[in-house]
């Protein structure tokens, strides 16, 4: 008896659709751990946008990252508010840094420097929203430093992870795909 086989498109369609599910779950988990500084969080969920960018390409990735921010808000009721705004002009700004790094500077970049590159164009993105919706002053940027380097080393973790799960999700496909191939002559 021939096996059932899924096609490819529904199988894109269920792995957008469970690293969506995946990014909201981090999300809101991240919204519980504890933060050194309030404005300091891991970033933890962008580990799905990578792996959707690796897997799946550009557009999958921005599907995913901007379903993950509008469930996010809806289910944490956010929408709307200040942090839905950074969030979105963070998110925005991070998807655009690692699909530009993506596209244009891997190799010699791995998943690790396009991971660091988001992070880096989050952390510009929310003090630029900082400065223009909440203190438009100079004094803003006195936390950059602190911003930028907390998200250099939640770039790194974000990148390690993704490239771990990327290559553990690509080795398991293939050996799906190797098993669910049609047999020669039954």
């Amino acid at each position: 008896m021939p096996r059932k086989t899924t096609s490819p498109s529904v199988r894109r369609i269920a792995l957008i659709a469970l690293l969506t599910a995946t990014g909201v779950v981090i999300y809101v988990f991240e919204g519980v751990l504890p933060r050194p500084l309030p404005w300091v969080r891991p970033g933890l969920a962008n580990v799905v946008t990578l792996v959707a960018l690796e897997l799946l390409g550009v557009w999958p990735a921005v599907l995913v990252a901007s379903l993950r921010i509008l469930l996010a808000a809806l289910l944490l009721g956010t929408f709307g508010n200040v942090a839905f705004l950074f969030s979105v002009v963070g998110g925005a700004c991070a998807l655009l840094g690692m699909v530009v790094a993506y596209r244009w500077f891997k190799p010699p970049l791995s998943l690790v420097g396009v991971g660091l590159v988001g992070a880096f164009c989050h952390a510009v993105g929310q003090l630029a929203v900082a400065w223009a919706f909440l203190i438009r002053s100079a004094a803003v940027f006195a936390i950059a430093s602190t911003l930028l380097l907390s998200a250099a080393l939640a770039g790194l973790l974000v990148g390690l992870a993704a490239q771990s799960v990327a290559r553990g999700m690509a080795r398991v496909s293939s050996k799906s795909t190797a098993a669910s191939a049609p047999a020669g002559n039954e």
